[in-house]
């Protein structure tokens, strides 16, 4: 299944997945956006939620469901869209990051100006003296 149907205007309207940005909650509706409308729908998050595949929606917060497809970037507090900000609940973060596909990231290295990576150096205060400490 690729979409979903949701009731507006006395009709079903066809809504694929890679439309939705975001689903949020509102009281007993939810709220389904897509870059240019707004789907206000009687269900609950839940219900939404079980609708929608896995492989392309991440709960974020107890009030919100995102896109993978639309997140920019993100912390450990927000997600970052185009063009909206939303919350990211604290007991989903573990959650998120367990869902989405993550690399590892490593330190960052110089590279000299002939393409050759350089070690990074840090100054490291010991007592009145700062002593340079190579970082491997």
């Amino acid at each position: 299944m690729t979409c979903l149907f949701v009731r507006h205007n006395r009709c079903f309207q066809k809504i694929d997945f890679t439309a939705i940005h975001y689903v949020e909650a509102n009281l007993n509706y939810v709220r389904i956006v897509t870059a240019d409308h707004i789907y206000m729908v009687l269900s609950t998050l839940e219900q939404v939620e079980d609708a929608l595949p896995p492989a392309q929606f991440c709960r974020i917060h107890r009030s919100y469901i995102v896109s993978i497809a639309q997140i920019r970037t993100f912390d450990k507090h927000r997600v970052y869209l185009a063009d909206k900000t939303l919350p990211v609940g604290a007991i989903w973060f573990p959650r998120m990051l367990a869902q989405l596909p993550i690399l590892a990231t490593a330190r960052p290295q110089e590279v000299s100006p002939s393409g050759h990576k350089r070690a990074r150096r840090r100054v490291v205060a010991h007592g009145s003296a700062s002593m340079e400490r190579q970082r491997s």
